[in-house]
């Protein structure tokens, strides 16, 4: 059932058809590919101010159990381009209590204080760091898998 614009305007639950499409159209094939990565796909929804599609998390249970379980050690999100990397990544973040604004925020490393006082690193490219950004960040991961330090798990995409 469609609504009109005139609907639209008293009940602001339903947005009009061509908001969702062109949400929609922010998941086929474009010239840039940007549609494959979840950071593009998350400002289009902000955009088009929709819910978004949601698929299935299936390792996001094991992922939070981990962090819960304060042992040490750290997590390393790992596969190709557009297969859901960062997807798992910021439901890990909300599942963990992270506020969904600071992971959409600019920066690829976000910090989020667990209920326990550990710190969680999330590290979502390091790819796009710098020589010192990345070395920063290695260490923060040897540290905390190989240093037995358990002040901070790093969540490494």
């Amino acid at each position: 059932m469609m609504s009109s614009p005139q609907q639209y305007e008293s009940n602001s639950e339903t947005p009009p058809a061509s908001a969702w499409v062109r949400f929609l159209r922010s998941y086929g094939p474009t010239s840039n590919n940007l549609t494959m990565f979840d950071e593009y796909v998350s400002g289009a929804l902000d955009r088009a101010k929709i819910q978004p599609i949601s698929i299935s998390t299936p390792l996001l249970d094991d992922m939070v159990q981990h962090i819960e379980s304060s042992a040490p050690g750290s997590l390393l999100i790992a596969g190709t381009a557009g297969d859901g990397k960062t997807y798992h990544c910021r439901a890990l973040w909300t599942q963990i209590g992270g506020d969904p604004k600071v992971w959409a925020s600019k920066g690829n490393v976000k910090e989020h204080c667990l209920a326990d006082g550990r710190m969680a690193v999330f590290i979502k490219d390091l790819s796009e760091f710098n020589g010192d950004e990345s070395d920063f960040s290695l260490q923060r991961l040897e540290n905390s898998v190989l240093g037995g330090d358990n002040s901070e798990i790093v969540i490494l995409v």
